[in-house]
């Protein structure tokens, strides 16, 4: 199909000058329709000239007229008509360029040989037919280039001895085939050609030594019938030749010769998927990298040529873009060097017009663009418009695009399936940056259920459908939840998933899901108060529904079942404090567990601390204030014996070792308690020395603050957290009670003149 738009493109390309690779349009001749020119330096003056042959009125030249590009008018070389194609070479090894055409439709081949200043010797008919398109080549190694033809099912070549031809030889293909061009194929040092027949393209291979030539096909390449637009060369600099074919699909296969040192071929690999160009197409280095560029037009010749190069980070071509370049015609186009700069020019003839183009394209360049993601759309949809990349302004290419940013494979009858996508853009170098994606064309949704098991869900199921953004039926909401509580179940329904693309056409089907859940075998946990992590085991109620169903209970630390409506689990604070998950479910044939949860919390014992100070009580006549401990509001007891106690009497409890309690019960009534031992020494029965370790109680302390410091008296002073003395006192007998009522509250330092000190805290 033709693209219905291709005018207005062509429009839109010439208001965007970032898109010129090549200088302005050079028109050189109008009014003769001149095909398949030739750039060839014609009369040896050191610059590229530009020969041309037409049907009716036989063969002319444009001549370089400077080197640089300035072309004289129109000259007439020879006025045979019925020429079909026209190839040159130095056939007679003067050193000029000669002429060789076929005259088609009159099985002829003729050579003109040229006089080294541009003027031709009327036609030599060659013996032999004419067939249908004539190469030069040098097959046999000697100085001269042969002449090759193709002629029905053979190809055909005379053996030149000094612009002598009159032995033939020839390689048949046993089918008809059509001669597009010639080179080291196989990388053996001498020159093979390739052939195509209407769906094949194989190369004859040259042994070069004499023996019988070989026929290898190229594996798995479907080619058109059009000779034009099919070329050999080096598409990724990599010192081999590589197939392009530019014919009704733009694609290229890649040969492994250089990669793998023998001759071989990598599956073909699309450039443009749909180019009704009819083979007006060539291949060559051009720029922008070491590999190709191939330049196309699409039948009926109205719009833009399009321009893809080898892109060294791809690994193979980039998207495609357009250029400057006016469309080609029938009668195609060629490159060479006109205007002295080493870089490939192009010519083109369109209708009756012959033009020419400067490459302006950078020697190296090329890189990444990136588009987003692409939307689903259902079968029979209608235009979808490709969104812009990035870098902007770009075109996109491939199956059943139009205009270069329009999707629409209804216009072309096409269904569902996943079809490649290529956006191409001219970045600030000149060259194209490239990305590649793919979009999908979808007869209708699918749904996944995301549960594991979709018989037995927990409380809510979630479908998914795709593409997103559809619509679902009830029970699903809007968001494809399912409502798989207890209470709704069991459930056997059926739900359905419809999905209209951005374009507002609806996909013909729809998706369906069965769901079939099953009823919940109910379970229910009795509460379970918080206890402290040293209780005894606390019982765990587990209702039972009924007899012969199975239930589980986690979390607890065993589990009993005497026959009744309840199963008991017992729960101690083995696993220590913190907030525990107890879980327990049950379930009957054809049902699902469904699992009820307690969280208890375990309540920790409170930290507690306790340190008389005093190892060895020698003063057995003075009471010894317990404490401190912490928490603060514990009592104190000694040698386990229930009663509080609040002093240590050596009265009471004689000499020895005693062990002094000290417990503290918290908020949640979980009890800490810290011990310490005190040895009671009253040998000599006097007063004994009371140890120097400074001691004050209570912490905190309130209005009063008891120190006990030793025999000795001593003076002490009491300083705040800056270091100020706040209070002194004379101690004189020990214990000391201090008054610190008038004292705020703090922390504070106690320090005695012999240089012993104590924290005491204020409150």
């Amino acid at each position: 199909m033709i693209r219905p738009t291709a005018l207005l493109a062509f429009t839109i390309l010439f208001g965007a000058p970032a898109t010129a690779q090549f200088g302005p349009r050079n028109d050189l001749h109008t009014g003769t329709s001149y095909w398949d020119p030739l750039i060839l330096d014609v009369d040896q003056d050191g610059d590229n000239d530009i020969v041309l042959k037409d049907f009716a009125q036989g063969i002319g030249m444009l001549e370089n007229l400077d080197g640089l590009g300035s072309f004289g008018p129109l000259q007439v070389l020879d006025t045979t008509t019925a020429i079909s194609w026209l190839q040159a070479s130095d056939l007679d090894g003067d050193l000029d360029l000669d002429l060789v055409a076929n005259r088609g439709s009159l099985d002829q081949l003729l050579w003109f040989a040229n006089d080294g200043a541009g003027v031709f010797a009327p036609g030599t008919v060659l013996p032999g037919e004419g067939g249908h398109r004539a190469l030069c080549a040098d097959l046999t190694g000697s100085p001269l280039d042969e002449i090759l033809f193709s002629n029905d099912s053979a190809v055909y070549w005379f053996a030149n001895d000094g612009g002598t031809f009159t032995t033939m030889d020839s390689l048949p293909f046993g089918a008809w085939v059509k001669l597009f061009d010639v080179g080291d194929i196989d990388l053996d040092g001498d020159i093979d050609f390739a052939v195509h027949t209407p769906d094949q393209v194989l190369f004859g291979l040259n042994p070069g030594s004499g023996g019988a030539w070989s026929i290898l096909a190229v594996p798995g390449f479907l080619a058109t019938g059009h000779t034009y637009g099919k070329k050999l060369t080096d598409c990724d600099g990599d010192g081999d030749l590589d197939l392009v074919d530019a014919g009704w699909t733009v694609r290229w296969v890649e040969n492994l010769a250089v990669d793998s040192g023998y001759l071989a071929f990598a599956p073909e690999r699309y450039v443009d998927h749909f180019a009704p160009n009819e083979g007006a197409g060539w291949a060559a280095p051009l720029g922008c990298g070491p590999g190709a560029s191939i330049l196309w037009c699409h039948w009926v010749y109205v719009g833009p040529v399009y321009w893809a190069h080898y892109h060294t980070t791809l690994g193979g071509f980039s998207a495609p873009t357009m250029t400057n370049l006016r469309s080609a015609g029938d009668g195609r186009m060629v490159i060479g060097d006109l205007n002295g700069d080493e870089r490939q020019d192009v010519v083109i003839t369109h209708h009756d017009t012959v033009s020419w183009y400067a490459n302006e394209l950078p020697d190296a360049g090329g890189s990444l663009a990136t588009v987003p993601a692409l939307d689903t759309l259902c079968t029979g949809c209608g235009a979808y418009p490709l969104p812009e990349g990035n870098p902007p302004n770009g075109w996109w290419s491939g199956s059943y695009v139009e205009q270069g940013s329009f999707f629409d494979p209804t216009a072309f009858g096409q269904g569902a399936g996943v079809h490649p996508l290529g956006y191409g853009v001219v970045d600030a170098q000149g060259c194209i940056a490239s990305a590649s994606t793919s979009i999908r064309v979808i007869n209708e949704p699918n749904i996944q259920i995301l549960d594991p098991d979709p018989q037995c869900p927990d409380g809510e199921l979630q479908l998914v459908g795709s593409p997103a953004a559809g619509t679902w039926s009830a029970p699903a909401d809007a968001l494809g939840r399912v409502n798989t509580t207890c209470a709704v179940r069991p459930i056997f329904t059926d739900v359905s998933y419809t999905y209209t693309d951005v374009t507002g056409h609806a996909c013909p089907g729809e998706a369906n899901v069965t769901l079939d859940i099953l009823p919940c075998t109910p379970v229910a946990l009795g509460p379970i108060a918080p206890f402290c992590v040293d209780a005894p085991p606390q019982p765990v109620q587990l209702a039972v529904p009924a007899m012969g169903i199975s239930y589980f209970l986690l979390g607890v630390d065993s589990s009993t079942y005497n026959g009744g409506p309840f199963v008991t689990g017992w729960l101690s604070g083995a696993q220590g404090p913190g907030t525990w998950p107890v879980v327990a479910a049950a379930w009957g044939q054809g049902e699902c567990p469904f699992p009820d949860t307690v969280m208890v919390e375990v309540w920790p014992l409170p930290a507690v601390t306790f340190e008389l100070g005093v190892d060895t009580l020698t003063a057995c006549d003075v009471p010894l204030p317990l404490g401190p401990g912490a928490p603060v509001g514990g009592t104190y007891s000694i040698n386990g014996a229930d009663s509080a106690y609040t002093v240590f009497e050596v009265a009471t409890w004689g000499p020895g070792t005693h062990t002094v309690t000290y417990t503290y019960t918290d908020g949640n009534g979980c009890t800490g308690s810290a011990t310490d031992t005190l040895v009671v020494d009253c040998s000599t029965g006097l007063r004994g020395t009371t140890p120097a370790v400074l001691r004050v109680w209570p912490s905190p302390a309130h209005d009063r603050l008891f120190v006990a410091f030793g025999d000795a008296p001593c003076n002490a002073v009491l300083t705040d957290a800056m270091g100020r003395a706040v209070a002194r006192w004379h101690l004189q007998d020990a214990p000391a009670v201090l008054d610190v009522s008038r004292l705020g509250s703090g922390t504070y330092l106690l320090r005695l003149d012999d240089g012993r000190t104590r924290r005491v805290l204020l409150r």
